[in-house]
């Protein structure tokens, strides 16, 4: 069995907000401990109902290139139909010993076209 979950932030309220270093810093708190565990791997999906998917997406590659010390490896994905863009990635550890089934079963995922199972 592969132990994979997916990740949600979620901002109180509809107000815009400045950019708060603490965020990040909690974000990477919370994924250190959870990949402390070797054989979690994490969905994460970029959230596109206003349009900054691709924000939300340069956001958390920055965040993986600053703090990441090697020790993880992901791959990412793009789905879309129409306007509708789909953003995914999946995180892992190196030393995970099913890296091999998460990556084959990440790319057989994105290769179909899951577009009507998402909406």
């Amino acid at each position: 069995m592969v132990n994979t979950y997916s990740f949600n932030i979620e901002r109180e309220g509809i107000a815009p907000h400045r950019i708060d270093r603490r965020i990040a810093a909690t974000v990477i708190d919370i994924l250190r401990r959870f990949f402390e565990k070797v054989e979690n791997a994490m969905i994460m999906v970029c959230d596109n109902t206003d349009g900054k998917q691709e924000k939300r997406r340069v956001l958390f590659n920055r965040w993986f290139d600053i703090y990441n010390d090697g020790t993880l490896s992901s791959r990412s994905a793009e789905v879309r139909e129409g306007y509708y863009q789909l953003l995914v990635s999946i995180y892992f550890k190196n030393d995970n010993p099913n890296k091999q089934q998460l990556v084959r079963s990440f790319n057989e995922m994105m290769s179909r076209d899951i577009y009507e199972i998402i909406v």
